[in-house]
This record gives C-alpha cells, sequence and structure tokens, in this order.
C-alpha cells in the first residue's frame, strides 16, 4: 500500500498551500508543493489525489474510481481508495 500524508498551510485570503509527501520505510519522502483556491476545491485529499496523477504516481483507474452519475472524477474516498487501489492519503 502507498502512503502518502500532507500538509495545509492556509494564505491570507482563500489560498491554500499544501505539502505533499510519500510514507517510504517510515520516513517522509518530499514530493511537491499544491497551491489552490478553496473557493471551488474538492476537499484536500482530493487535491493531493489530483496532483498525484499530475505527476504519474497513480494510475487513471484510481483516478476515476469516483465517476458516476451524481459526482465527477478525482475525488478521494477514505473507505475505497485504500481497498481497491492500495492508496491511501492522510493529512497531518
Amino acid at each position: 500500500m502507498e502512503t502518502y500524508i500532507y500538509t495545509v498551510k492556509k494564505g491570507r485570503t482563500d489560498s491554500v498551500v499544501t505539502s505533499v509527501y510519500r510514507v517510504k520505510r517510515n520516513e517522509p519522502e518530499y514530493i511537491g508543493e499544491i497551491k489552490y483556491q478553496t473557493g471551488s476545491y474538492k476537499g484536500h485529499s482530493s487535491e493531493v489525489l489530483r496532483f498525484l496523477f499530475c505527476k504519474k504516481l497513480t494510475t487513471d483507474i484510481a483516478y476515476n474510481a469516483s465517476n458516476n452519475s451524481w459526482r465527477g472524477f478525482g475525488y478521494y474516498d477514505r473507505y475505497i481508495h485504500p481497498k481497491l487501489f492500495g492508496l491511501q492519503i492522510i493529512e497531518l
């Protein structure tokens, strides 16, 4: 199972800076930083999932798993993603 952790730093207005780390052998490895606005976002975990997909660290099947009649792509589900895809995203 691949585990990713992230920390959230709030900006002055609606801006958010999120640092993403991959956990390997119980040590965090820095991957990158995400900057986005909270006006229209899917949630911090879903933004991290989108970041991992853009960096080619996860498959398109895991990214498209949330697509159904009432919700689009890229939403992280903490129950489905760890069991089906071995992908766990945790906020510190």
